[in-house]
């Protein structure tokens, strides 16, 4: 059986290609959100999905830049609001 853990303790390599397999999963739903044919939730989704790879990464301006954008595209979308306010904790720290 093949181990399918996507981020298993000290494996780094492992762990990015799971990190751009994610960044490319969000891609393929905010360029249709985009051109209108998803959501907006679904692009607020994705949108901030995208910060939290960039979180995950340590880049966090762009972390931030993300999920500024996911709540400017679904205001409601409390996950976004969420992911925001806690880049602006970790720049505090």
């Amino acid at each position: 059986m093949t181990d399918r853990s996507p981020t298993p303790a000290g494996d780094t390599a492992k762990a990015q290609h799971h990190i751009g397999l994610s960044g490319n999963l969000f891609s393929g739903v905010i360029q249709p959100g985009e051109a209108g044919t998803a959501s907006v939730v679904d692009l607020g989704k994705a949108v901030n999905g995208t910060g939290n790879v960039h979180s995950f990464c340590g880049q966090l301006e762009e972390a931030n830049a993300d999920y500024r954008r996911a709540v400017a595209i679904a205001p409601n979308y409390a996950c976004a609001w969420h992911d925001l306010a806690l880049t602006y904790v970790d720049r505090w720290r």
